[in-house]
């Protein structure tokens, strides 16, 4: 008996699911258009969504990873060179830089430069690529002494791909007239021309007092100046322990007859902090789109809940129970839920080239479209997770006032009765009583 009633559980819940599978076929065939639009409006909804929460992550993650991948916490400055800074017990690494001496450049550009807001660095091309973060153009060709980055804020300027800069040097012999004050250059002037805008950490507004504006010359235009320029020593270094290394740093490299040292933690936490509203700003503009595309899903799905129950009354009759009938109603709404999912998915990443924007878009490395897997997935299990509540609450509700010997009590609305009572027209008590009474 017992292996029976469990072949005839079994049997039953078949054909159930045989039945459903039927009717969701036949539902499918006649309302896919209504499904496919509600799935648009989902997607909408966790593609704007979605591709504010991954904004908002960019944001908050583009100045640290620019820090980690391009950074320092310290600068040491010297007239000579000081190889003996790299071997320093507390240094980790060093990018060591020279700047040759230089008056104001000129150039057919929007403004003129200063020689306060202005700085030319030279390095092999592969320190460069560490040392900054490539936003525009090219890397310099190692074999042309000519071409130089830029970085980014110079373009404020009118300094763009393409602009040729002419950069006068101080010659060896004014060393001591050029510490003395300022002096017209007797060295080479070189005509520079920009291939690539860059972006370094000092370069950030915030990042310590008035930002830098620099030029970075390669190797070869190290070569093309050798012995008729003044050159400056200047060593960014990552230190073992961090700041908690500055102070043992800055006695060291005072020793070594460095001209000074520096701390660059603490201006690059500032940074950092200066671009979190922006990250901020992202998300709650995804909440907003969320609450908004909530309500106007919910609200579509109600309707469409409510113009597919004009079958139930026939469903019934063949013999479908209620909970056959909100099966039906879940897997529609599980469809239209896949389809908008997985096209919101698809929205964030077409719209992600996009992001972020200002200067977390120049601290942010990658470039293109960006998938965030993490968000995606989150993100999308959470919208198919509501959109499923709010389906099967539609679902019920509609399935329970139409179930047979079921009475609803009418409850009377007290504005209504206000109305009423102050003398309004049958016509504004039978629009009020239609918006705020329940029945049928």
């Amino acid at each position: 008996r017992l292996v029976s009633d469990w072949s005839s559980d079994v049997c039953s819940s078949d054909l159930v699911l045989a039945v459903v599978g039927m009717l969701f076929h036949t539902e499918a065939r006649q309302r896919w258009r209504s499904w496919l639009l509600l799935g648009g409006l989902v997607a909408l909804t966790t593609g704007f969504v979605l591709a504010g929460v991954s904004a908002g992550r960019r944001t908050a993650a583009a100045f640290p990873q620019l820090v980690a991948t391009h950074g320092y916490d310290a600068v040491a400055y010297s007239s000579k060179p000081l190889p003996q800074i790299a071997h320093l017990h507390e240094v980790r690494s060093v990018t060591a830089l020279s700047a040759p001496a230089t008056a104001v450049p000129s150039c057919a550009c929007s403004h003129t430069i200063s020689q306060e807001e202005f700085n030319l660095y030279v390095a092999p091309t592969k320190s460069l690529s560490q040392f900054v973060n490539l936003v525009a153009g090219r890397m310099p060709d190692p074999s042309d002494p000519r071409q130089i980055l830029a970085s980014f804020n110079l373009q404020d300027y009118g300094v763009h791909v393409g602009t040729v800069l002419r950069v006068p040097f101080y010659a060896p012999s004014q060393r001591a007239a050029l510490e003395s004050g300022h002096i017209t250059p007797r060295g080479p002037t070189l005509a520079l021309r920009v291939v690539g805008i860059e972006a370094a950490e000092g370069e950030f507004p915030g990042s310590n007092g008035e930002p830098e504006r620099d030029l970075y010359g390669t190797e070869a235009l190290a070569r093309a100046l050798s012995g008729k320029t003044i050159d400056f020593s200047i060593y960014y270094v990552r230190l073992t322990d961090g700041v908690d290394d500055l102070p043992k740093f800055e006695s060291d490299t005072q020793a070594l007859g460095a001209l000074g040292s520096a701390d660059q933690v603490t201006p690059a936490t500032s940074v950092a902090s200066s671009i979190h509203p922006q990250a901020v700003g992202w998300w709650i503009l995804a909440a907003l789109s969320a609450l908004v595309g909530l309500v106007v899903v919910a609200q579509a799905l109600a309707r469409q809940s409510l113009v597919e129950s004009e079958t139930h009354g026939v469903l019934r009759a063949l013999g479908l129970a209620r909970r056959q009938m909100v099966l039906l109603g879940v897997v529609r709404t599980l469809t239209i839920g896949i389809v908008g999912v997985f096209g919101g998915v698809a929205l964030s990443f077409l719209l992600s080239p996009l992001t972020p924007v200002g200067e977390a878009r120049l601290a942010e490395s990658s470039r293109g479209f960006v998938f965030d897997p993490l968000v995606a997935a989150i993100g999308g299990l959470a919208a198919l997770v509501l959109l499923l509540g709010i389906g099967l609450s539609s679902d019920l509700r509609i399935t329970r006032t139409e179930s047979p010997g079921t009475t609803r009590v009418a409850r009377p609305s007290r504005v209504v009765g206000l109305l009423a009572s102050a003398g309004a027209p049958p016509s504004v008590l039978i629009g009020v009583r239609r918006a705020v009474e329940r029945g049928t």
